[in-house]
């Protein structure tokens, strides 16, 4: 799993895995809605994280967001429980997939390649003052499987910010959109 997120590094560093569903983080502290296997902790991520501040390496949400119905207060309690510097890997559905977005009757909202840049205040200007994100890495993903199409898909849209902006407004829709946005954010706090 560690190969899939290299910026989690090849230590073990401590990891907060919210919304753990069927493919929790190896190693990392569990945190779901649901009693679910596996689960460390019982808890509504966006109301509020059983968790003292500045106490984890990285969050992973991997599907997460698009059910809550306060997604700020969530990336809010993320940024809370990370140290300055952890990093926040976020997976959503991506827009351009009307499926993926909306063929789950739980998803409260779309996101975009530029959603998460209004939380870094050095971009659009921080439009949630009450915490701070520097934006990493965003990228779109078209399915989970290995197909040369896919893969040639995702590297085109992915090639630059441009690039994603293209796809998004022109051209997504035409090949069935793209099933995933991931971004990586770093928490950035006061010394």
């Amino acid at each position: 799993m560690t190969a899939r997120y290299p910026q989690f590094g090849a230590l073990q560093p401590r990891i907060l895995d919210v919304g753990i569903g069927a493919h929790p983080f190896p190693h990392g502290v569990a945190v779901d809605l649901r009693a679910v296997p596996g689960v460390h902790a019982q808890a509504d991520a966006s109301i509020g994280l059983p968790f003292p501040d500045n106490v984890f390496d990285g969050v992973r949400a991997s599907n997460v967001l698009e059910h809550m119905p306060a997604s700020l207060d969530f990336l809010e309690e993320a940024w809370r429980v990370l140290r300055h510097g952890g990093a926040l890997l976020l997976a959503t559905p991506h827009l351009s997939s009307l499926s993926a977005t909306w063929g789950d009757p739980t998803h409260r909202r779309a996101y975009s390649i530029n959603s998460f840049r209004y939380f870094d205040s050095t971009q659009f200007g921080n439009y949630a003052d009450r915490f701070d994100f520097r934006v990493n890495s965003v990228r779109v993903r078209r399915r989970n499987d290995d197909g040369l199409l896919s893969r040639a898909l995702e590297r085109a849209a992915n090639r630059t910010h441009t690039s994603q902006q293209r796809m998004e407004s022109y051209w997504g829709h035409l090949v069935g959109g793209f099933v995933e946005v991931e971004c990586f954010l770093t928490a950035v706090k006061n010394p």
